[in-house]
């Protein structure tokens, strides 16, 4: 059994209240480009934080992980954005799971009701095959271009109280999901209400479930200042005041680095917090993160709006050129209100590099929210993709061996 020593000289989950910084990163940053040095210059401004992760294999077939962070503080406030929809796909295969019947399963056709304003049906799915609404449907393309719709069905699937306790179950008791994106109609309270949902098999019902109340408070699960800017627009208005964030979703670099790191290496953790998750499961889950939206048949996409480096911005987010074949970034982003995450997995089947890199970067110079004026494109994509850049140039420098089998055998289509 392969047997894994879990992360070395990684930080623990309290909060410190102080940065976390050690020379490793800091010494790779130095060989950045300008736009680097401005970025780390005025970590004020930008509140960079990163999580760097070597995976070393030896020849006893255990993997020996070392992590290193830059100006990481698990109790320092970003907005997550749709980061937040990765552990919400993960989860929703959890509690699918819990229902234990072999006619429910991820790709069981289903379909959602409505059962309050502003909830809305939903019937079937024109992108998928047969049109058939399922839980493998809404999470690919939740990862192949971090489709909204998708993942606030699946958030209903799993309700709010669910998705909560299973994050605090895996370990992130600071950390709480709260709301849909990209949804302004639900208002906080409507969040906390599921829509009805239900299986089907031909003209045949499998399993029914009513819709859901949360009622969980989640006023003592707090990030430090959640209050951000000058100003915000709301409904065309300017209101000069700082934008309060403290209700919305609140997860940190961290909690994402490390939930992305148990699905790739599940045998780093031991079994009480691993996803309770099939291996087919996870690998449908490895094949959605790793493929790129011009390999998918179902749905299809226009490849000028979704390139392959599409919500890939670590390496490759500013180049407009074709992905490497052999490159493969199992990942998540997130990206509004200025702020720029994105935790991955990045390998290369041909030079043998595989390495984890989580980054968050905030872009609003303006210091005002909803005016959408931001520097993603300036500053904040080009930096995050340079920044992959400088970690896999620093990745070739070391040796590597590993056949990568289970990333070559994966289904990215």
């Amino acid at each position: 059994m392969i047997r894994y020593l879990f992360f070395i000289l990684f930080l623990l989950h309290q909060s410190t209240g102080v940065a976390q910084t050690d020379d490793f990163i800091s010494n790779i940053l130095t060989k950045g480009s300008p736009l680097i040095q401005r970025v780390t210059n005025a970590l004020d401004t930008y509140e960079v934080q990163i999580i760097y992760t070597a995976i070393n294999r030896d020849d006893k077939d255990s993997i020996h992980l070392q992590s290193h962070s830059y100006n990481l503080d698990v109790d320092r406030y970003f907005y997550p954005a749709s980061t937040v929809k990765m552990p919400v796909a993960f989860f929703a295969l959890e509690k699918l799971n819990e229902v234990n019947r072999p006619d429910v399963h991820e790709t069981t056709p289903m379909l959602f009701g409505a059962s309050r304003i502003p909830q809305k049906t939903k019937y079937n799915d024109t992108t998928a095959l047969h049109n058939q609404l399922t839980l493998a449907h809404l999470i690919k393309k939740v990862f192949l271009v971090s489709d909204n719709e998708a993942y606030n069905l699946l958030y209903s699937f799993c309700g709010q109280a669910y998705i909560n306790d299973r994050l605090h179950q895996h370990g992130y008791i600071s950390d709480k999901i709260t709301h849909r994106v990209g949804a302004p109609q639900y208002t906080l309270d409507d969040n906390r209400y599921s829509n009805p949902y239900l299986f089907y098999s031909n003209k045949d019902i499998l399993l029914i479930r009513e819709p859901q109340q949360c009622g969980y408070s989640f006023d003592h699960i707090q990030k430090s200042n959640c209050k951000k800017g000058v100003g915000y627009y709301q409904t065309g208005t300017l209101i000069n005041e700082p934008f309060n964030f403290c209700s919305k979703n609140s997860i940190s670099l961290k909690s994402l680095h490390d939930i992305l790191a148990k699905l790739v290496l599940p045998g780093a953790f031991s079994p009480e917090l691993r996803y309770n998750i099939t291996s087919k499961q996870r690998h449908m889950l490895l094949s959605f993160m790793g493929a790129r939206p011009s390999e998918s048949k179902y749905p299809t996409y226009n490849k000028l709006k979704y390139p392959d480096n599409y919500v890939k911005f670590l390496m490759v987010g500013d180049l407009e050129m074709n992905m490497p074949g052999s490159l493969r970034i199992f990942n998540k982003v997130g990206y509004a209100y200025g702020y720029l995450t994105d935790v991955a997995y990045i390998s290369d089947v041909k030079t043998g590099v595989e390495f984890f890199l989580a980054a968050t970067i905030h872009v609003n110079a303006n210091a005002i929210y909803n005016d959408n004026v931001y520097e993603y494109e300036e500053i904040g994509i080009p930096f995050l993709a340079e920044l992959g850049r400088l970690f896999y140039e620093h990745e070739l420098t070391r040796n590597h061996s590993f056949d990568f089998k289970e990333i070559k055998s994966l289904n990215y289509d």
